[in-house]
């Protein structure tokens, strides 16, 4: 890589100006972040935009009563009834991936993981349930 180098920055054609071409540039910026804004209305969600973002404080932090998500950080999912599922299956693998691993840890190698381990399976040749 060079130690420096120089960029030249000109204006597209079609242009009279820098400052016709930057208005143009910030005109279609507004539109864009005007329908994010919309289309982010109709989903329930909220936009920010560029200049609310720059406006905010760098050190920042929420107030210590705001409420948090109630999502858990491992499995987001819009339908309520898909992440309870989820949160279900990842409980009873989690539950089963620590029967084997007891086991495991103990010298005992014939011990069977359940369908989805991948560290023990690839690191270390354990034995996984096939899927099906």
């Amino acid at each position: 890589m060079p130690a420096s180098a120089s960029l030249r920055l000109h204006r597209p054609p079609g242009f009279e100006s820098d400052a016709a071409f930057a208005q143009r540039l910030g005109k279609a910026l507004r539109d864009a972040e005007d329908r994010a804004a919309a289309e982010l209305e109709r989903e329930g969600r909220s936009f920010l935009g560029a200049a609310r973002v720059l406006a905010q404080k760098p050190y920042a932090r929420p107030a210590p009563g705001e409420p948090r998500r109630g999502l858990n950080p491992r499995v987001a999912c819009r339908t309520k009834w898909k992440r309870i599922e989820a949160l279900q299956w990842l409980e009873k693998f989690g539950r089963a991936y620590q029967a084997a691993l007891e086991p495991w840890r103990a010298g005992v190698r014939d011990v069977i993981f359940p369908l989805g381990t991948w560290l023990m399976r690839v690191q270390h040749a354990a034995r996984c349930q096939a899927y099906g």
